[in-house]
């Protein structure tokens, strides 16, 4: 998979063995459209939920996020996550990558306000709107094969988009200030 922008445009990383890669074009699109809200002006804490090989984040550096949260609870992501970190040579400073259970690592960072968050669970079941009611961020960003039919209390939906099999939709926090 290619890095479509920013500072390391173009470099290319590994898709992640466990679970589901996202696709170059579906992360591509939502980049355009986090673009296109002012989502990506002020990237201080980003997270990557179910990360897998980390496309999203890595995305997020490459685009001058200035901290990225990588969580998946398997070992063959966190191993590929590490290798397309490392083969990038990027700074230890910009990241923290933690092997757990999504909803325990949101549960113990809750106090956390994070600018964007990606949630890209493998097509099973997970508990958007629990983990919505858990997590802070000013936008979220979630792949799903099914429609996401609720609005989480504090957000309002503004995309709903589908790219083959993987729908895509993104909320922002009602009290956001970034956009």
């Amino acid at each position: 998979m290619r890095i479509t922008g920013g500072e390391l445009r173009g470099r290319i990383i590994k898709g992640s063995i466990a679970g589901r890669p996202s696709l170059m074009r579906v992360k591509h699109g939502v980049f355009s459209v986090l673009y296109s809200i002012n989502a990506l002006a002020q990237l201080n804490f980003v997270v990557d939920l179910y990360c897998g090989s980390g496309a999203y984040g890595i995305e997020s550096i490459s685009r001058g996020a200035k901290k990225v949260y990588f969580v998946d609870r398997s070992y063959k992501s966190i191993r590929t996550l590490k290798e397309n970190i490392n083969s990038l040579k990027i700074a230890q400073n910009r990241f923290e990558i933690f092997k757990s259970d999504v909803f325990k690592w949101a549960q113990l960072h809750k106090d956390i306000d994070f600018d964007l968050a990606f949630i890209d669970p493998p097509y099973s079941s997970c508990s958007f709107s629990e983990l919505l009611t858990i997590l802070k961020a000013n936008t979220v960003v979630i792949e799903s094969e099914k429609e996401i039919n609720f609005v989480p209390e504090d957000y309002i939906k503004l995309v709903n988009k589908q790219y083959g099999g993987t729908l895509v939709t993104i909320f922002k926090r009602k009290d956001s200030t970034n956009g």
